[in-house]
């Protein structure tokens, strides 16, 4: 795999020494953690802690109850913490911002800022930088880190980092699932990761609340743009009417994805001072990382995100042009 080149960019080789030679260090992920986000630095935790660095996981909000089965034992707080580390490593997470409203507060716990992803938005803006858009997930590049430190993967952390692969595959069917995919499937399967039962907490333990949010949801969907635009939204009074949290938004585009004939699925739910929209391509041809980019978001071509100010008309309308602009050249 070849990394984004930055000032600061960093080899898979160089990484795993600098990794080596800490004492300690807090690890981070970005707001909403999704199960990559959580697998690669909750497994990231137990890596470390296998080389006798002292490591804990700082997370913006609680643990996603679907993930909770896997971590187990991992040590992380809901607080920043108030010392100094000998690293900050953050995980699967594009732009600073992307931490949280505290991310200048955790960069400042240590002068070296590890940035560890595979968003091809990301502009390396830590010290050290690795960066490879070209992995399938943020837990891919975990993987190859214990790999390269000589680490002997357990169950666990396996399972950590499978659940983290295969989300952000979509099960092994999105455009990024190639050979290396297998290949770090394979790995993780061989150390003890079960699929059977990572796939039966993530997509088969749904509660009713989630089944009555989707519901809902979809009474929102709305088709543009000749059928080649899907959308779906939630705002707080349908959470509160279901009985739902925000994890439970999770694979909500996907309804819109699904569509035959879309080309673009966008799933936007209320966010404190505005919304948080979702964007999904399923045309080679279909970059949303420029429809997120023009928001200040981003991510991948095929998926990304972006924070929308204003009524959710006024957001809409405001995305939707976005979009068009981008379907148009489909159409040249």
């Amino acid at each position: 795999m070849s990394t984004m080149s930055s000032a600061n960019s960093v080899s898979l080789t160089s990484l795993s020494e600098t990794l080596k030679g800490l004492s300690t260090a807090l690890i981070c992920t970005h707001v909403a953690p999704d199960p990559d986000a959580i697998g690669s630095s909750f497994a990231m935790q137990r890596c470390l802690e296998a080389q006798g660095v002292s490591a804990r996981v700082y997370l913006v909000q609680e643990l996603p109850k679907r993930m909770s089965v896997f971590t187990e034992g991992v040590p992380y707080t809901l607080s920043v913490p108030d010392e100094e580390f000998d690293a900050v490593i953050i995980t699967d997470t594009a732009v600073q911002k992307r931490m949280g409203p505290e991310y200048e507060s955790l960069c400042a716990r240590s002068g070296k800022i590890i940035n560890i992803d595979h968003h091809a938005s990301n502009p390396g803006w830590g010290t050290h930088n690795y960066v490879d858009p070209s992995a399938p997930s943020a837990s891919s590049i975990v993987l190859d880190l214990a790999l390269a430190m000589n680490i002997s993967v357990d169950v666990q952390t396996a399972e950590l980092l499978f659940a983290g692969l295969l989300d952000d595959t979509g099960s092994f069917r999105f455009s990024n699932t190639d050979s290396g995919a297998f290949k770090s499937a394979e790995i993780l399967v061989s150390a003890g990761a079960r699929p059977d039962e990572v796939a039966q907490a993530l997509y088969f333990s749904v509660p009713r609340s989630q089944l009555l949010l989707q519901t809902r949801a979809l009474q929102t969907l709305e088709v543009r743009e000749g059928g080649r635009l899907a959308s779906l939204w939630v705002d707080d009074s349908m959470l509160s009417e279901c009985g739902a949290s925000t994890e439970e938004t999770e694979g909500l585009v996907d309804f819109a994805r699904c569509i035959e004939g879309v080309l673009v699925a966008v799933f936007i739910r209320e966010i404190e001072g505005g919304w948080k929209a979702s964007l999904r391509s399923s045309h080679a041809m279909v970059d949303v990382n420029q429809v997120a980019g023009v928001f200040g978001g981003g991510g991948h071509p095929m998926a990304a995100g972006c924070r929308l100010e204003g009524s959710l008309d006024a957001a809409k309308s405001a995305l939707f042009a976005e979009i068009e602009k981008v379907l148009a050249k489909v159409s040249e």
